[in-house]
């Protein structure tokens, strides 16, 4: 019996080990008082009271493995035969928390248990005929297996009532002491006890096992982060179909709207054709016959002073026309800084720097694409690059193009600040809100970076 007992407690630290990152108590005691109930061959049964106590080592929330004691008197039968027995039952068991395992994530004071063990009764029983002794069996044993439940509730983290019934049974049918009564049917014990379990080590600091529910003693760590981002995606969601209602009752004002963005757009041309601006622009030694797009070994660069009005852009391709050299490209086509048509083959092999919803902050995947660019940068003084931002489509355009520049800005200051570029070798460039695809994606929140040598 010890045997047994010392490989269940070692299974029950092996299995333990796994969750050793959550710092709970485990173990607890009980003390039991209660009734019980000879079920044999000889009737009546007569109640008679019984005590027991247990220790058990809760390995999670779920289930848990202990040993408990019983002391069992018993009395059976009538004046012209009966039986009286003294039983000690010891056995370990198996229990098993109902509630954890139909709802991970319930949180109550309540507990209900059931369980199951096997172990072993010792007995000493005396047999009577009309209140005279008759037989006796001394150090009787039998092998007995409970089956039971518990219902608890947690008064403190450490302090807990509960009331427990058993069903015990034997595999012996001679515990009356009396061979008539023998081979009929076996013998069986009820039993109905209320008891107080004290948790070791348990406060409001430290939690026993027994006071948690599953998904806080050992959270799927794989699941969480899936949770997580679909919490997010919802409440996205949420705020896409709030701006959806919102656009559809803005519908039948629709006209109006265009109409007045037209003149806003004419007031905002007029008023950027009236400043000026300092931008970086290549000058070849003679720009009158240099029409192509082959490189002037002679070739002169220069910052000066131009009007924005020197900042058109008939083709829209985001390329004023003084220093577009393939106008007329279609909408939607990658150029480079001069106008010209790239490729997606042709885009430097530099990844794009992606931000959240809403956000200008750089990951440690962008600081890792900055570095990469600053190296290009270092490597030959002549290069310029390009900065463009973009935003998805949720917000209004004159919000998403606002943020798309400072987007823009946020990566060539990092640049300028932490890589020493000169600032005047980087143009930032907002082009707000990518329509393809039309939905709120990581990929349509980035900036991209295009590169020139002349």
């Amino acid at each position: 019996m010890g045997r047994i007992i010392l490989i269940i407690l070692l299974a029950s630290f092996s299995i333990s080990t796994y969750s050793q990152r959550v710092q709970n108590s485990k173990w607890s005691a009980t003390l039991e008082v209660g009734a019980n109930q000879f079920d044999g061959d000889m009737t009546p049964s007569v109640t008679k009271t019984s005590f027991g106590l247990s220790g058990e080592y809760t390995i999670s929330p779920t289930w848990g493995l202990g040993v408990e004691y019983y002391y069992l008197p018993l009395q059976a039968g009538k004046t012209a035969e009966s039986m009286t027995s003294t039983m000690h039952h010891i056995n370990p068991y198996i229990s098993l928390n109902m509630l954890n395992l139909l709802s991970p994530d319930i949180n109550t004071k309540w507990g209900i248990w059931a369980t199951v063990g096997g172990g072993l009764g010792l007995y000493h029983t005396k047999h009577y005929k009309n209140n005279l002794f008759v037989n006796e069996t001394k150090n009787g044993m039998a092998i007995t297996v409970p089956v039971g439940a518990l219902i608890e509730y947690n008064l403190t983290p450490s302090l807990a009532i509960g009331a427990k019934v058993q069903y015990r049974s034997h595999n012996q049918d001679s515990i009356e002491a009396a061979e008539q009564y023998s081979g009929v049917t076996n013998d069986f014990i009820s039993m109905g006890t209320v008891l107080l379990r004290w948790k070791f080590n348990a406060n409001n600091s430290k939690k026993h096992t027994r006071n948690i529910n599953t998904t806080t003693f050992c959270p799927d760590e794989a699941i969480l982060p899936a949770r997580q981002a679909q919490n997010k995606a919802d409440s996205l969601q949420k705020v896409v179909n709030k701006l959806q209602n919102e656009i559809d009752a803005l519908k039948p004002q629709l006209g109006k709207i265009e109409a007045l963005e037209n003149k806003m757009n004419e007031v905002q041309k007029i008023a950027e054709n009236a400043g000026t601006r300092t931008v970086y622009i290549p000058q070849p030694e003679d720009q009158s016959n240099n029409t192509t797009n082959t490189k002037n070994p002679s070739h002169k660069t220069d910052f000066e002073t131009v009007g924005r009005n020197s900042n058109i852009d008939s083709d829209g391709d985001g390329v004023p026309d003084h220093r577009d050299k393939e106008p007329q490209t279609p909408a939607n086509t990658p150029v480079d800084f001069w106008g010209r048509t790239i490729s997606s083959s042709k885009t430097n092999g530099f990844a794009s720097v992606y931000f959240d919803f809403d956000r200008t902050d750089l990951d440690a995947d962008a600081l890792k694409t900055i570095e990469a660019v600053a190296e290009k940068l270092n490597e030959n003084p002549e290069v310029m690059v390009e900065v463009r931002g973009y935003a998805d489509y949720v917000g209004n355009e004159n919000y998403n193009k606002d943020l798309s520049l400072r987007r823009a800005d946020k990566v060539k200051n990092e640049l300028i600040n932490k890589f020493n570029i000169n600032p005047l070798r980087i143009i930032s460039n907002g082009k707000g809100i990518v329509l393809e695809p039309k939905s709120a994606y990581r990929l349509n929140r980035r900036c991209n970076f295009f590169f020139s040598e002349e």
